[in-house]
């Protein structure tokens, strides 16, 4: 027995598997289905792919034979409410971890669509360019206009997560010699002349320091790059 028989009395679900060939849907619109079972109206709600709220207008007791007839003839018949969800549906719902595991599969076999999305998703320099442009404007102080001073003070925080996290994205992309450029205009800007609080300059010095010295070691990195960013830190390397 079904949960949904436990319902019904035994005789009504007898009479109701006889009534089944009867059942004549008049509509269907995904949300509400309305039959005819002998002279009566029955209607219930789509509710999770499955009948639910039955009602008959026949005078017996609820619930009765009709509304039991037309939960048989569903069971005969799915299509009449079963709704398989979508692409966007099913996408909505993948977790991202899934979502990895999927394409990491699927780019394994298809070296084409692996091309296809790194093509794609490949990393935006300009958008790291902008990004650090945007730090360095803010950092343009009250005499920036006049002499050209920046003022550490105004972008210290910002300059730092952008060589913790930004600059860690670029390498993490593979793109070493973009980190070093990155690296490079930091470095002329912390070399230019400014102002800045004493423990804002060392505290930013040393994390970028941090970034110097993992470039240094890395054997992907073009020795013409690293030359460069040293030659660009005469002020850093004397006053740490």
């Amino acid at each position: 027995m079904k949960a949904w028989e436990k319902m019904y009395e035994s005789s009504d679900l007898d009479e109701a598997l006889m009534l089944v060939d009867s059942v004549s849907v008049k509509s269907s619109d995904g949300a509400e289905i309305i039959a005819q079972v002998e002279d009566f109206e029955v209607k219930t709600i789509v509710e999770y792919n499955s009948p639910s709220y039955l009602s008959c207008s026949c005078p017996s007791k609820y619930p009765c034979k009709h509304e039991a007839s037309l939960v048989y003839y569903l069971e005969r018949h799915p299509e009449m409410f079963l709704k398989k969800p979508n692409f966007e549906e099913v996408f909505d719902m993948a977790s991202m971890d899934d979502l990895k595991k999927f394409l990491l599969t699927e780019f394994e076999e298809n070296p084409d669509m692996k091309k296809r999305f790194i093509s794609q998703f490949a990393m935006d320099k300009n958008y790291y360019l902008n990004k650090l442009d945007d730090v360095f404007k803010r950092g343009e102080g009250r005499d920036f206009q006049n002499h050209g001073i920046h003022d550490l003070d105004l972008m210290e925080d910002e300059l730092y997560d952008f060589i913790l996290d930004d600059i860690h994205d670029v390498l993490t992309l593979g793109e070493y010699d973009f980190a070093c450029d990155l690296m490079i205009m930091i470095a002329k800007l912390l070399n230019d002349e400014m102002t800045a609080d004493y423990d804002s300059w060392y505290n930013l010095v040393d994390r970028f320091l941090e970034n110097v010295n993992a470039l240094s070691f890395c054997i992907y990195l073009d020795l013409q790059k690293l030359e460069e960013l040293y030659a660009n830190m005469d002020v850093i390397t004397q006053c740490f």
